[in-house]
């Protein structure tokens, strides 16, 4: 299907395609940078820098494209410091902390950034952020 790009007049972008169904592009990084530094600095992200470096890693490997990467044992590893033999089926902790996460920023986001532009998410099951307007 053929897609046609316009800018609307209060500066929003948007796909618009020949056919019946809407496109948008994807969000620029510096949005979702300047939404992630809104997060990690928002009181309850203050309080847990352990949240901040997983909500940190977890968006810097999509930015590097190795999305791919994130699973439980590399974020066990590289987050929060397991060893090389880290078993994630014995030690729940990234599972623990990945619910701690959405939890927290779905906490954010009815609260302190109910206005942001771009919303980060962290669907249950994966490790992979998401991030929406």
């Amino acid at each position: 299907m053929a897609t046609t790009e316009s800018e609307a007049l209060d500066g929003a972008r948007e796909m618009k395609p020949t056919g019946s169904h809407q496109l948008k592009p994807p969000i620029p990084e510096a949005e979702v940078r300047a939404a992630l530094e809104r997060v990690i600095a928002s009181d309850a992200f203050q309080r847990s820098p352990q949240l901040q470096r997983f909500l940190r890693f977890v968006v810097e490997e999509v930015w590097a494209g190795r999305s791919d990467r994130l699973k439980e044992y590399v974020v066990g590893t590289e987050v929060f410091g397991r060893p090389a033999n880290y078993d994630p089926k014995l030690d729940s902790l990234v599972r623990v902390e990945a619910h701690r996460l959405r939890t927290a920023l779905e906490a954010y986001y009815q609260a302190e950034g109910h206005e942001d532009p771009v919303f980060i998410e962290l669907i249950k099951g994966s490790y992979v952020p998401s991030f929406r307007e």
